[in-house]
Parts: C-alpha cells; sequence; structure tokens
C-alpha cells in the first residue's frame, strides 16, 4: 500500500490561505486608508473654501459697513443743507419785508414829521418819531390807515417836546402789517 503524506499540501494550502487572507486584509486597510485620506482631502478642500468665503464675505461686510458711514454722513450732511436752504428760502422770502416797509413809511409820513425808529416784531410796527404838531401826527395815521398795507393803527404816545428852541410833538404809533407785505 502506497501512503502518501498529503500534510504538506495542507500546510501549504493553509500558509496560501493566510497569505490571501493577510494580502486581502492589508488591501483593505490601504483601501480604507486611502479612503479616510480622500474624504480628509476633500473635507479639508471644503474647509478652506468655506474659509476664503468667510473672509470674503467679512471683507465684503466691511467694504459695505464704510459705504454705510459715507452714506450716512451723505444723508447728515445733506439734511443739513435742506435746513439751511430752508433758512435761506425763509430769508429771502422776508427780505423784500423791511425794505417794503421802509419804502411805504418814506411815502405816508409828511412832510413835517419824521421817524426815529421803526421796530416790526410779528406783524406788529412800532414807530416813533417827532412830529410838528397834533395835526401831522392825525394826518400820519389816517394816511396808515388808509393804506391797504396795514391794520389796527393805534396812536400810544403823544408828548410835547423841546428840539432847537421849537416846542414839537414826540409820539409812538403801532400798527399791524398784513401778510401781503411781509411775503413781498
Amino acid at each position: 500500500m502506497i501512503r502518501i503524506n498529503l500534510l504538506p499540501v495542507r500546510a501549504e494550502k493553509k500558509k496560501e490561505s493566510i497569505r490571501q487572507q493577510l494580502s486581502i486584509g492589508f488591501l483593505i486597510i490601504i483601501l480604507a486608508l486611502s479612503v479616510m485620506a480622500y474624504l480628509q482631502i476633500s473635507l479639508s478642500k471644503r474647509v478652506d473654501a468655506v474659509r476664503q468665503e468667510l473672509t470674503r464675505v467679512q471683507e465684503e461686510i466691511s467694504r459695505y459697513r464704510k459705504l454705510m458711514r459715507e452714506v450716512k454722513a451723505f444723508k447728515a450732511k445733506k439734511e443739513m443743507l435742506k435746513k439751511k436752504i430752508e433758512i435761506i428760502n425763509e430769508l429771502e422770502r422776508k427780505r423784500g419785508g423791511p425794505l417794503m416797509l421802509l419804502e411805504d413809511m418814506s411815502d405816508l409820513i409828511p412832510p413835517t414829521a419824521w421817524l426815529e425808529s421803526l421796530v416790526e416784531r410779528d406783524g406788529v410796527v412800532e414807530i416813533k418819531g417827532i412830529a410838528a404838531d397834533n395835526e401831522t401826527i392825525a394826518e400820519f395815521m389816517r394816511r396808515l390807515e388808509a393804506s391797504p398795507h396795514y391794520d389796527k393803527v393805534e396812536l400810544i404816545v403823544t408828548r410835547k417836546i423841546e428840539r432847537g428852541g421849537m416846542g414839537l410833538k414826540s409820539f409812538s404809533i403801532s400798527f399791524s402789517t398784513l401778510s401781503k407785505l411781509r411775503e413781498e
């Protein structure tokens, strides 16, 4: 009978099987490491891209904040200029009033009277002056009442005074100006 020793073949097959298993395990480990390296690189690129985007967005926010400050400064300047324009327009509107009032007074005052002061506040005018007599003052008041620009003419006071050896009358008259004259 012939005996064949099959042990080395089994041992060989076992060694071969172990080698295959080690090779497959090694390949699996290499594959797992490759996948992890790929994922790590991919995530690193994403993180870098997000960081770059964040930096870009922060720079943009900074730029927009600067623009916003400039816009606020321009708005403040615009408001200030609007106020100045309103003041200028108001002054332009009121500029002619005193001129018209003085021009009108020069036409209305009698030749034997003269004005010492003229004060206008909120449409009420107070005149102080000197006249030759009471009739001159009355004439002046009649002219003021007859004018379409004035209303509520009122004699406040008259006094006798001495100037240059002559007896004269000091007077004070108040009246309202109509809005038409103030805005011209």
